[in-house]
């Protein structure tokens, strides 16, 4: 399973082959209004949250404002923090 670099894999029930028929139909992409089993993992990461909702890399990075403090390329990698008082 696709997992953004130094996030640990989600739990098996996650798992796109082995999970329930309700875990496919979630919604993971609120742009684009696609389901869990409608994407391309490998092209459009996931992020998964403790929490068990989960979310595409570019979905939860809108959910979270983070454009508001960090600048992105399109790939999603955070190349400097807007705000930093370190540099």
């Amino acid at each position: 399973m696709s997992r953004v670099c130094g996030e640990l894999c989600p739990d098996s029930k996650f798992c796109r082959i082995c999970c329930a028929p309700d875990i496919l139909e979630q919604n993971v992409d609120f742009i684009m209004f696609e389901k869990y089993g409608q994407i391309e993992i490998d092209e459009n990461p996931l992020i998964f949250l403790s929490c068990g909702h989960f979310y595409t890399v570019p979905a939860f990075d809108g959910i979270m404002e983070l454009t508001q403090h960090y600048v992105t390329t399109p790939e999603w990698a955070r190349s400097s923090a807007q705000n930093c008082r370190s540099g």
